[in-house]
């Protein structure tokens, strides 16, 4: 009866408490809206022409546009309200300073980043203080928190090294997959038009698992725009096993080729792939405490951060959770920080600056495009050093929720690696094998001949090691 007892005070307490949470800043971290698939062959065949409304292979479409936009009448609806963080803010005019977007360098990303802002300030529309959406972004070369793939000079290199490998077990996993069945493969590849790949009497050309990874993004794009059922039917009616290509590879790329393959011993030098992001998300979120609490000036209410499935997918590892491999179009994670008494749970940390998060996805099918979200439930680290995972609509102490997300950071330092830090990473015998080694002579016409090893020494100054400095050519050569 006491246990009875103490677990509907404990849920009433709870119940309270959320129902009382008030966030003092708020971030959004989302992937584009839907868009025209992108295959690797036959791109004029399957892509709308780019002389089309939305044209190109990869372009945002009318359905992508539109998801995004209800992400931001999904926030205004939940912070604008009577009382809420936006209020005044979202029904006055548009602040860039105060509503912080970033983007990658991708036009998808930015016209997704765009809709957003436009639903979250939709009350302004047709008036002079309509919002004209600013979204930041870096070179892709260059954007380590958002577009890890291309942007983490490290991960770009071990990924160019691994590739054979990567694609040799990729392919013996898709046939697996189909139990053989290349027939089946041919079939939805020839509905499609992308016979290029996938017809396995060719092998010169036959690529079993670009082939069906192919297949899938466009079917699932078709499924967005709404005519794959007529146009793919045997590719719908196989849509289910298509994606676990997808879920597979996405999974394999992320961890399980450096579990595999290395031991582990990548990720556990370098950090998780999303540890720039949940990094960055923490910085912003304590900066915002500290301007909440010691003025009244206007601080950043909002930071937003519009993306790809390869930015949510490290960060969701890092937050401690692999088993998000496909991210759907538009899929969104919201962090809520918020102020709590320092006595209300003792046990955690003596701060007061709490998060809690949501993940969510919008509808999609053409006409169907709100928001459905749910408490996430985050891994936090306690003041004792032991991990634990809160009620999800709680959440925990910012400073528990840090501790998880440093230990997810990188292992060791880089020396000489400047702001590069732990992206600059690289191992002996990677540089042996793409011709990267330091020379003792001096080029004064042309770059190192290799392409990964021009864009690495580009990126990272350390590239040459401790006893080589770089020329103004690339070239390492001896102090």
């Amino acid at each position: 009866m006491h246990q009875h007892i103490h677990r509907i005070a404990l849920v009433a307490h709870l119940f309270f408490c959320a129902a009382a949470i008030s966030p003092f800043h708020v971030a959004v971290v989302h992937r584009h809206g839907a868009r025209n698939t992108i295959v690797n062959v036959n791109q004029s065949g399957v892509c709308p022409s780019f002389h089309a409304p939305n044209g190109g292979c990869g372009t945002l479409t009318v359905e992508g546009k539109d998801m995004l936009y209800h992400l931001g009448l999904f926030l205004g609806s939940s912070y604008g309200a009577h009382g809420g963080l936006f209020e005044e803010a979202i029904h006055s005019s548009y602040d860039s300073t105060r509503f912080v977007s970033r983007s990658t360098d991708v036009g998808r990303t930015i016209q997704s980043g765009s809709a957003m802002i436009r639903g979250l300030f939709s009350s302004l529309e047709g008036t002079p203080q309509r919002a004209y959406p600013v979204l930041h972004n870096r070179p892709t070369s260059q954007d380590v928190a958002l577009l890890v793939w291309n942007g983490n000079p490290s991960v770009v290199l071990w990924m160019d090294i691994m590739q054979d490998d990567l694609l040799q077990f990729l392919n013996q996993h898709t046939l697996e997959l189909f139990e053989g069945n290349t027939t089946l493969l041919e079939e939805i590849g020839r509905e499609i038009g992308l016979l290029d790949e996938c017809t396995p009497s060719d092998p010169e050309r036959w690529a079993p698992f670009q082939c069906g990874l192919d297949i899938q993004d466009a079917v699932n794009c078709a499924l967005s725009a709404g005519f794959a059922a007529e146009r793919y039917p045997t590719g719908v009616a196989n849509f289910e096993q298509l994606t676990k290509i997808l879920e597979d590879y996405n999974a394999y790329t992320m961890w399980g080729i450096d579990n595999m393959e290395n031991g582990g011993k990548y990720q556990a030098a370098t950090g998780t792939l999303g540890f720039v992001l949940a990094q960055e998300i923490i910085e912003t979120g304590v900066a915002a405490a500290a301007a909440a609490r010691t003025t009244s000036s206007p601080y950043v209410l909002l930071n937003h951060y519009s993306g790809h499935d390869t930015t949510l997918m490290p960060l969701w590892m890092t937050l401690g959770n692999d088993s998000l491999t496909n991210p759907l179009f538009g899929a969104a994670m919201i962090f809520e920080f918020y102020f709590v008494s320092a006595d209300d749970d003792s046990s955690h940390s003596d701060s007061d600056v709490w998060v809690r998060a949501r993940i969510g996805a919008p509808g999609q099918l053409p006409g169907d495009h709100n928001y459905t979200f749910e408490w996430y439930q985050l891994y936090c680290v306690n003041t004792d050093g032991s991990t634990y995972r809160p009620d999800a609509e709680m959440g925990c102490p910012l400073a528990d929720w840090n501790a998880f997300v440093q230990l997810q950071g990188p292992s060791i330092n880089i020396p000489n690696a400047g702001a590069g830090g732990a992206s600059c990473y690289y191992d002996e015998a990677w540089m042996a094998s793409v011709n990267c080694t330091p020379q003792d002579t001096v080029s004064t016409t042309s770059d190192p001949s290799s392409k990964i090893c021009r864009d690495f020494r580009t990126n990272c100054i350390n590239a040459c090691g401790q006893h080589h400095a770089m020329t103004s050519h690339l070239d390492c050569v001896a102090i």
